[in-house]
This record gives C-alpha cells, sequence and structure tokens, in this order.
C-alpha cells in the first residue's frame, strides 16, 4: 500500500474514533472569508 493511502487510513481512522481533530491541531477561517464562502455556495444552489 502506498504511504499516501496509510495516512489517508490513519487520519480516517481518527476521525471515527473521535480522536482528530484534537487540541494540537488548529483550523480556523476569519468570518469575511466564511461569509464569501457560504455566498459562493448559496450562488451554486440557486444556479
Amino acid at each position: 500500500m502506498h504511504i499516501t493511502a496509510v495516512l489517508k487510513e490513519a487520519r480516517m481512522a481518527e476521525v471515527r474514533a473521535g480522536t482528530f481533530p484534537d487540541d494540537d491541531q488548529s483550523y480556523g477561517v476569519d468570518d469575511r472569508e466564511h461569509e464569501k464562502f457560504l455566498g459562493l455556495v448559496q450562488k451554486r444552489r440557486h444556479a
């Protein structure tokens, strides 16, 4: 199995187990970028 597939499987197992993301992970987006994304989603839904 290719290393990328192994890492993907490991991450998926963490997600399923509820152990990812943990406190060491930091994900975020500022409000302006979030609003921009929501606008794009709405446009696509109504296209």
